[in-house]
């Protein structure tokens, strides 16, 4: 019943992007167009997928945390590749969950130095999940969690930090803000 924020076509320009193409409005009488373009060379002999490499700028604002793990936590497939592809830069190791029961049992397991989490999630919330994480014990509950989220509207940033939430990161993500979130709550 609520109108959408746009979002899908700016993570869907930045995949075309890093793909070697674009997607460009195309005029028309009639709706939205789009015209989607990707790089295709030769078929390669198949190789295990990886993140698209950023470009050499983005990858020197990234600080180095090699050995750090982060857990990224969103419904969305594309948005946990577009996190794990600009967390790639800085060396940390990636743990995906697609929900709030997911990432749970990952935090109970350990190791995990900090959390991206979606707030807006099926089953569930962002919010919820954050609860439920600060009630885990010892370190487990007491990991940074920082919101990602298309909740960009006035007061939403104030909402989640009072309830518990580390920092606020607005989708799309961009590999500067992300930086700046690592060397704040992940130091070196």
């Amino acid at each position: 019943s609520a109108a959408g924020t746009g979002l899908g076509l700016a993570i869907s320009r930045a995949l075309a992007q890093r793909m070697g193409g674009g997607l460009d409005l195309v005029a028309s009488a009639r709706g939205a167009h789009f015209r989607l373009t990707v790089g295709c060379g030769l078929a390669a002999p198949a190789v295990p997928a990886e993140a698209p490499a950023l470009p050499a700028a983005r990858v020197a604002a990234m600080p180095d945390l090699a050995g750090r793990v982060v857990l990224v936590v969103d419904d969305i497939g594309t948005n946990r590749l577009v996190a794990a592809s600009y967390l790639a830069a800085s060396g940390v190791r990636v743990v995906e969950a697609e929900g709030g029961a997911q990432a749970l049992a990952l935090l109970r397991a350990g190791g995990v130095d900090l959390v991206l989490l979606d707030m807006n999630m099926p089953g569930m919330s962002g919010v919820e999940t954050l609860r439920h994480l600060r009630d885990l014990p010892g370190a487990a509950g007491q990991v940074p969690v920082l919101a990602m989220t298309a909740d960009a509207m006035e007061g939403q940033r104030q909402y989640y930090l009072e309830a518990g939430l580390d920092d606020y990161l607005t989708k799309p993500l961009t590999p500067d803000m992300l930086a700046v979130a690592l060397r704040t709550h992940l130091p070196a």
